[in-house]
């Protein structure tokens, strides 16, 4: 038998790695939740696999929908701080602007873009970050003909919005699409990732965690 070693042509063959910005959403995302005024939601793991998503796609803008009082998108902005990546966080949320303000139930507060920004300027990365404090549907005028590389979804999950928030983004996202709270409960969310799962566009590179990322096809 031959003991030559097979070659091996590609050195990695999954679809989505965990490497060393996994590694740092990990352990910021707590550093940001102790620190923030409010609260920070999305745990460790999750937080690993949002940073991961992002920065797989180099230099780039982002733009999430549903924003609280910043935890991700902070995050976000950290990582592409140390990891040298240019582009900007867009954050789409109507805060305090919306008909009927409710206090966030775990902080007794409501979450403002203007407490977003004091979170941001506290991890000095204000600069990188951009408020939009409109409803996602429909989707805010400032944002038109703009495109970004990739898209959280985190906002409204029932109402229908999951699934608008999903054809609003699969159209202008050009990279990956991330979807927060793929979990038992959230039917909404698990119907718009089961349908995004099916276009022939996109590909499913990662579920775990309250997470399920997207990848358009290339």
């Amino acid at each position: 038998m031959s003991s030559k070693k097979l070659y091996a042509g590609l050195d990695d063959l999954n679809l989505f790695s965990f490497k060393e910005p996994y590694e740092f959403g990990k352990a910021k995302s707590q550093e940001v939740a102790k620190k923030i005024v409010g609260r920070g939601i999305i745990a460790p793991h999750d937080a690993g696999i949002l940073v991961q998503a992002v920065l797989n796609s180099k230099h780039s803008d982002h733009v999430e929908i549903g924003t609280l009082f910043g935890h991700s998108a902070i995050l976000v902005a950290m990582a592409k701080k140390e990891f040298g990546m240019h582009g900007k966080i867009y954050c789409v949320d109507p805060w305090n602007y919306r008909p009927s303000v409710m206090e966030d139930w775990g902080t007794k507060q409501v979450a403002t873009d203007k407490i977003v920004m004091e979170n941001a300027t506290t991890f000095g990365v204000d600069n990188r970050i951009v408020t939009i404090p409109k409803e996602s549907y429909p989707w805010p005028r400032e944002l038109d003909g703009k495109t970004f590389a990739t898209g959280y979804i985190d906002g409204d999950h029932w109402n229908g919005m999951p699934m608008r928030d999903w054809n609003t983004l699969k159209k202008i996202v050009t990279y990956s699409i991330i979807f927060d709270d793929y979990a038992w409960g959230k039917t909404e969310v698990i119907d718009a990732v089961l349908t995004a799962m099916i276009d022939p566009l996109w590909i499913p590179v990662q579920i775990s965690g309250l997470t399920a990322v997207l990848r358009r096809r290339h």
